[in-house]
């Protein structure tokens, strides 16, 4: 056999080696996101919780019995005969990693325990839970041994007692969730996007579906089919699969605030519901520039409707100037404190921005100044005209 059949017979079976790894990979990532009968994966796997207050202790036999969290949020019901003899539950708070997750999650023990007839989970929700949603929004998730969030099917929700309650057959960690936009707050500056996804979206059943959840394109099915919709009061939305991509006007609008908005049904549910998340919109920033005589002037300011400060060089001597804003920026204070050798300068007065909406604002400062030290103390004033120049979209605001 000849070296380059060799090599040819080497190089195919290299790349059969390969799609083998890639196909074995993909099957068993289906069956990793497999659900039991009466759960659905909300999301992709997510790190353990850590305990983050005291945790509740208690006996319960076969006579049966209950425990609650020490907050009251969380009460399980353990019904005759579900244990053999005296057994120790607990219940301990721990940070919530849940996609979606309201408040603390819990973590219930024992673990690695099958319980016959099977346990009742009870939490309770108020006002601050819901924000507004309906309570049909909220759901019942546990974290599977792969770190998957699970939600069960089959939950009671009680809106007089304000409860959710599921029954489960092992303890593990659990979360109240509701679906929601992420991130629900987020600051750009003008031209810049913002992906704003849905946390807390439930996978279709089928292979097909889990295969795309692990490749990271699965949709929201959480919803009734057509009734949905996003919307935004300044700047574009873009759709993309489960989530939007937000796009900030080219110049800052007024008010600054653009809220993106989805509308939504629940599977179930007769009402609709809310979601939004707000964005604050600020300039990419400015390079301070210009000179009034001798006095010449520099920085990045990187907010107008922020404190930010000014640089002022008079041959060897440097001052600094700070402007105070009001109100969306246009107008303010300014101060300005300087040294040299025997003396001081300070000095201030109001500022409005001229040109506020071009490419080519700047900065008019009616400034009084004093000047204290040898050979004695004498007072000026007049007008600063600080040039702003935008900085470049790929520049990185640093003040």
């Amino acid at each position: 056999m000849s070296n380059k059949r060799r090599l040819i017979i080497a190089a195919v079976l290299v790349v059969a080696t390969i799609v083998i790894a890639v196909g074995v990979a993909i099957v068993a990532g289906v069956f990793f996101l497999r659900s039991s009968g009466d759960t659905v994966a909300i999301g992709s796997a997510t790190k353990v919780g850590v305990p983050n207050g005291p945790a509740t202790t208690k006996s319960i036999g076969p006579a049966g019995g209950s425990i609650a969290s020490t907050d009251g949020r969380i009460v399980v019901e353990v019904p005759p005969n579900a244990v053999p003899g005296p057994l120790n539950f607990s219940i301990q708070p721990i940070t919530n990693l849940a996609h979606g997750g309201v408040g603390s999650a819990y973590r219930l023990e024992p673990g690695g325990h099958k319980f016959a007839p099977p346990i009742k989970v009870s939490f309770k929700f108020d006002a601050q839970d819901l924000k507004g949603y309906s309570p049909e929004a909220l759901a019942i998730a546990y974290q599977d041994p792969t770190g998957v969030w699970q939600t069960f099917r089959t939950v009671n929700i009680d809106q007089a007692s304000k409860t959710l309650t599921v029954a489960t057959a092992h303890f593990t960690d659990l979360s109240v969730w509701t679906i929601r936009l992420s991130p629900e707050k987020a600051m750009l500056h003008v031209g810049e996007t913002q992906l704003i996804a849905l946390e807390g979206c439930i996978e279709k059943d089928g292979w097909g579906s889990k295969l795309k959840t692990l490749l990271g394109t699965q949709t929201c099915q959480f919803f009734m089919p057509q009734e949905n919709s996003w919307s935004v009061n300044v700047g574009t939305i873009t759709m993309v699969p489960g989530a939007a991509l937000y796009t900030a006007p080219a110049k800052k609008p007024s008010p600054n605030v653009a809220t993106v908005r989805l509308v939504f049904r629940i599977r179930g549910a007769l009402q609709k519901d809310v979601r939004s998340c707000e964005i604050t919109i600020v300039d990419r920033g400015y390079r301070a520039s210009g000179s009034d005589g001798p006095t010449s002037y520099s920085g990045t300011i990187c907010s107008l409707d922020k404190e930010f400060t000014v640089t002022g060089h008079n041959g060897p001597l440097t001052y600094l100037f700070t402007f105070s804003p009001s109100g969306d920026g246009r107008k303010g204070t300014g101060s300005l404190v300087g040294s040299y050798s025997g003396g001081t300068w300070t000095g201030g007065g109001p500022y409005k921005i001229e040109r506020f909406d071009s490419d080519s604002p700047r900065i008019l400062w009616q400034v009084g100044t004093t000047i204290s030290g040898k050979p004695g103390t004498t007072s000026g004033g007049g007008i600063a005209t600080i040039n702003l120049v935008p900085l470049n979209p790929d520049e990185k605001c640093k003040q």
